[in-house]
């Protein structure tokens, strides 16, 4: 029977000099635990959104779409025929339908990847474009009524408040009152 031994390395934290037993993985430097977290904090500083980030961030952006746009819309025009089996016409089709809303939350639907086709995982039928959030909500749910059902009695029951007045004023789907068409 063998046996197995376990060498415990020590290192020195190149920052602060400060002796590790944290054993060396990889090729990160081994800082010791003060050191990794202030490193840490410079790394998310360099990093953080600040407006000319931002300005440089959306200028790239703006340069490969101008070079690359048509790949971009190829692909995912491709996408949307072999996953969804409809091709841009149709999206444009439910996208007008829902008037370029989500049905679920009323935001302003766009052609990225924050647009979602839904369909029914089952039969492969789709049924309309979906926010992430709803996208993420209803998949969540695994697209049980019952579930998001016992949801919205749970948030009745602990105080949430429907807001009707925004639903009643910017819902696309109501029917038009004739009394809000004014003089004919």
């Amino acid at each position: 029977m063998s046996e197995y031994v376990t060498v415990e390395s020590k290192q020195t934290c190149p920052d602060c000099g400060a002796v590790s037993h944290r054993p060396h993985r990889g090729k990160s430097i081994a800082r010791c635990a003060v050191c990794r977290s202030k490193h840490a904090g410079e790394v998310m500083e360099k990093y953080r959104n600040t407006p000319e980030r931002m300005e440089k961030h959306r200028a790239d952006s703006r340069r490969y779409f101008a070079e690359h746009g048509q790949d971009i819309r190829v692909y995912a025009e491709a996408r949307l025929r072999y996953e969804y089996k409809i091709d841009y016409e149709d999206w444009a089709r439910m996208y007008e339908k829902q008037w370029g809303m989500c049905p679920g939350c009323y935001t302003r639907l766009s052609f990225d990847r924050w647009t979602h086709v839904d369909h029914n995982h089952e039969t492969g039928e789709v049924r309309g474009l979906l926010c992430h959030a709803c996208n993420l909500t209803l998949g969540l749910a695994k697209e049980e009524i019952g579930t998001l059902a016992r949801l919205i009695y749970y948030l009745e029951d602990h105080g949430a408040v429907e807001d009707d007045s925004f639903a009643e004023v910017n819902d696309p789907w109501r029917e038009p009152d004739p009394c809000d068409m004014g003089p004919q």
